[in-house]
């Protein structure tokens, strides 16, 4: 006899919420209305990713995920580190990726080290290359920010509030999440999974403090946008869709 788990994992629908409670979209994943993004083309994102990596000596080594406004592609630099290149037309998430690459690195938040505008609406990013999240630790991230979405008194949750943190420290909130699991893996302490709920809660709630630290309010939280580094802490990537008034900067010329 398998868990509903694993029949959701083999069946690839471990997308699920677990909670049962219906939803459109990952909690945290909001997306207000902005104006007009172009959609970014592969080909086109595919010609500047080669041109950025002869500019700067790198290499690529494969497309790694895309999406309307963007792709990425593990590049290895010069010193044989691994890092991300992005190719967007998201100006949005350029200008968050801007305003942290000017500040010191981050824990949590994906680190940056070079944003350009490319013309013609494109911009490139290079960041930190994060390992992906192992499935059940996913679903742990989604059952926390879904229950603290489901119990959140307003319009749109923001993960950098005082609400969110007081949440990730309460006691019976954890013993909630705790019980979600429970109901979902019956064999979830042979797994050591319970141990993983007290790191989580904690992991994010550092990550709702540097959010708040760095004016960002975190409207895109969800295990999707989240990895691990080489030191085992959760990191919170593709910032975006958060157009806020003071994220203006002065970009890099365009290199092409």
């Amino acid at each position: 006899m398998i868990t509903k788990f694993e029949y959701f994992l083999k069946e690839g629908l471990y997308s699920v919420n677990l909670s049962g409670v219906e939803e459109d979209r990952p909690a945290f994943n909001y997306i207000p209305k902005v104006n007009y993004l172009p959609i970014c083309e592969e080909k086109t994102a595919d010609d500047f990713a080669e041109k950025i990596c002869k500019e700067f000596g790198y290499s690529i080594i494969l497309k790694i995920g895309s999406g309307d406004f963007g792709y990425a592609y593990k590049i290895k630099d010069k010193e044989s580190k691994f890092k991300v290149l992005k190719i967007t037309t998201d100006r949005y998430e350029s200008r968050v990726a801007e305003k942290l690459r000017r500040r010191p690195l981050s824990k949590h938040l994906i680190n940056y080290y070079d944003v350009r505008i490319l013309g013609n609406g494109y911009f490139s990013l290079i960041m930190d290359l994060v390992k992906p999240l192992p499935i059940t630790d996913r679903c742990i991230i989604d059952e926390i920010t879904n229950k603290i979405k489901y119990e959140w008194v307003g319009s749109v949750p923001e993960f950098n509030s005082d609400f969110v943190r007081k949440k990730l420290k309460d006691e019976n909130f954890k013993k909630s999440i705790e019980q979600i699991m429970i109901n979902w893996f019956f064999e979830i302490k042979i797994y050591g999974e319970m141990i993983k709920i007290d790191f989580y809660l904690n992991q994010m709630y550092e990550l709702s403090l540097e959010l708040k630290k760095n004016g960002l309010k975190g409207i895109d939280v969800y295990s999707r946008n989240m990895g691990l580094n080489d030191e085992g802490e959760l990191v919170h990537f593709d910032i975006s869709v958060e157009p806020i008034k003071d994220f203006i900067f002065k970009l890099k010329k365009p290199v092409f």
